[in-house]
């Protein structure tokens, strides 16, 4: 169900409370494991919380987990060519942008939205629902034949559930530099058209879907703007029959039925009073464009300080050479004494084409007003198989 964030606090301090200071608690006579069996509401932006329900494991990894096997030749594919068993599809830099910004927390990097206008430009292979809830807890993982007609290619893999009215809610997500598949220590170029065998692991989740939803793994060639888009267009093919999207499965009910129950919830921590959170596309130069500005006046602190921070930036992707891109932004932080105003501004821009990175940076420091340094950096590297 729906609820606050949970504040862990209180429950750590129960255990320090029992094994610094002795007192007969009860934490150590509790299952060791507590874990959130996340439920998915229908996707959008500002979630909140997420559905679901926490509950005890005695043990971890927990005793019920096995693998689940689910062959793409046995999947629903769009995109899919059933004469040849391989499925191909053209790169474009800007796929990914409705995933949101890898590691969301607070807006503007909320939580991932309808993934169906990413979907129209990926490989997808759907499992529909077996007419009983299915639940993962650990790291999905996607073992995949493929080729690139490039040597530097990337494959991004998302899980999504599908919501009766087709709604697309991204679950996990993973991405790899095919350089890499052997080592990240030594990448090695890939051999146009010359099949590879990888794995793509996916962040650890817990998901639980429920009767009468779809199963959906996503595959592209770019996961923008989370990751930096590929140096080149091109096409990747998927062996169909020789891939396969590995599940953490939980079978069964949990063996303790009592549940944990935790301390309320901390308040919410107080938002920029100013938020931007923008996507458009340029129909003319063909780019694609992410933009973000936040932040504001924290409030008053201790000793009569004020605090103010500001952070904004755009990163824009050429939707047909995803090679040229280039990400943009700022910050400002100023604290502010009855004696004295101090303030730093700080600007970036990174660049890149097909072989190059070109960066640079600039940071001010002020004092009532008065700037009093200012320094400036700009490098300029090769992209080495990045």
């Amino acid at each position: 169900m729906p609820g606050p964030r949970i504040d862990h606090v209180p429950e750590m301090i129960r255990w320090w409370h029992r094994w610094l200071r002795g007192d007969d608690n009860g934490v150590d006579r509790e299952p060791p494991i507590a874990m959130f069996g996340r439920r998915s509401p229908p996707p959008r932006a500002g979630l909140e919380a997420y559905e679901g329900e926490w509950r005890f494991e005695p043990t971890w990894p927990p005793a019920r987990l096995r693998e689940m096997a689910r062959p793409l030749d046995g999947a629903r594919g769009r995109g899919a060519d059933p004469a040849t068993g391989e499925d191909p599809l053209q790169v474009r830099g800007d796929v990914g942008v409705n995933g949101s910004i890898w590691c969301a927390g607070d807006l503007p990097f909320g939580e991932p939205w309808d993934q169906r206008p990413d979907e129209a430009f990926s490989l997808v292979y759907d499992w529909p629902s077996p007419g009983e809830s299915l639940e993962i807890m650990g790291h999905p993982r996607v073992a995949l034949k493929i080729a690139s007609s490039t040597p530097v290619a990337f494959v991004s893999a998302k899980l999504c559930d599908v919501f009766p009215d087709g709604s697309s809610a991204l679950v996990t997500r993973g991405i790899l530099n095919l350089t890499h598949r052997e080592s990240h220590e030594e990448p090695a170029p890939l051999v146009p058209g010359e099949a590879v065998e990888v794995t793509v692991e996916l962040d650890a989740t817990s998901w639980i879907w429920e009767p009468g939803h779809t199963m959906r793994l996503d595959l592209a060639g770019s996961d923008f703007p989370s990751s930096w888009p590929p140096p080149e267009a091109g096409t990747l093919t998927v062996d169909r029959a020789a891939s396969t999207l590995v599940l953490p499965l939980l079978e069964g009910p949990p063996p303790v039925v009592e549940a944990p129950a935790f301390s309320p919830g901390a308040p919410q921590a107080h938002r920029p009073e100013h938020v931007v959170w923008e996507t458009s596309e340029d129909v003319i130069a063909r780019e694609r464009r992410v933009r973000i500005d936040h932040g504001g006046v924290r409030g008053a602190g201790a000793d009569g300080l004020d605090y103010l921070d500001r952070y904004g930036g755009e990163i824009v992707v050429s939707i047909d050479e995803p090679g040229e891109a280039r990400a943009t932004g700022g910050t400002v932080y100023e604290l502010a004494w009855p004696e004295v105003t101090a303030r730093t501004e700080s600007r970036g821009t990174l660049r890149s084409d097909a072989t190059t990175w070109h960066l640079e940076m600039e940071l001010e420091v002020q004092a009532d007003g008065e700037t009093i340094a200012r320094r400036r950096w700009e490098r300029t590297l090769p992209r080495d198989l990045a």
